[in-house]
C-alpha cells in the first residue's frame, strides 16, 4: 500500500510542470444595449515562455454557434506570453429576434490552443475550451437595484 501511494505521488510531481493558460479579466458579461454598442473582455496569457491561439465565437442559449446579433472579433488571435489582448463583443444586426422586455442570454467561448510539441518529446497537449455567460440588456429595461451595507444604489 505504501509502495502505491509514493508511485502516485511521484506521478503527480512529473505531471505537475503544465503549461500556462488564458486567464480572463471577467466571468460575466452584461451588455447593456441602452448604454454601449460594444463591450471588451481583456485575455491574459500568464505562461512566461509559452504563446497561445485564442479562438473565440458565440452561442445562444441553446448551444448553437450564432452570426448575429453579437459577433465576437477578432476570432482568431496570438496572445503571446505575458500579454494581454482584448476580444471585442458588439452588437450587429437588428436585434429583432431578441425579446424586447427581458434579457437574452449569450455565451463567448474562448478555446485556448496551444503550440505543438517537438516532435522528439513525448508531451500531451490539453486544449481549454472557456465559456462567459454574456445578458443582453434590450433598451428600456429598468435598472438593477443593488444593496451594497444597507444602502440602495442604482446599478444598470
Amino acid at each position: 500500500m505504501m509502495m502505491k501511494k509514493t508511485v502516485l505521488f511521484l506521478a503527480g510531481l512529473l505531471l505537475n510542470d503544465a503549461y500556462g493558460q488564458l486567464n480572463f479579466e471577467r466571468s460575466r458579461i452584461i451588455f447593456d444595449a441602452g448604454q454601449k454598442n460594444s463591450q471588451s473582455l481583456v485575455v491574459s496569457n500568464i505562461s512566461a515562455d509559452t504563446p497561445y491561439l485564442a479562438q473565440t465565437w458565440i452561442e445562444n442559449d441553446r448551444g448553437e454557434k450564432v452570426i448575429t446579433p453579437l459577433a465576437a472579433l477578432p476570432i482568431l488571435q496570438r496572445i503571446n506570453p505575458k500579454q494581454e489582448k482584448q476580444i471585442k463583443i458588439s452588437f450587429i444586426g437588428s436585434g429583432a429576434e431578441l425579446a424586447p422586455d427581458r434579457e437574452s442570454l449569450f455565451f463567448i467561448n474562448i478555446l485556448g490552443l496551444p503550440p505543438k510539441g517537438k516532435e522528439s518529446q513525448s508531451t500531451v497537449s490539453i486544449v481549454i475550451q472557456s465559456k462567459i455567460k454574456v445578458f443582453y440588456r434590450p433598451k428600456g429595461l429598468p435598472a438593477y437595484m443593488l444593496e451594497i451595507g444597507g444602502l440602495f444604489t442604482l446599478q444598470c
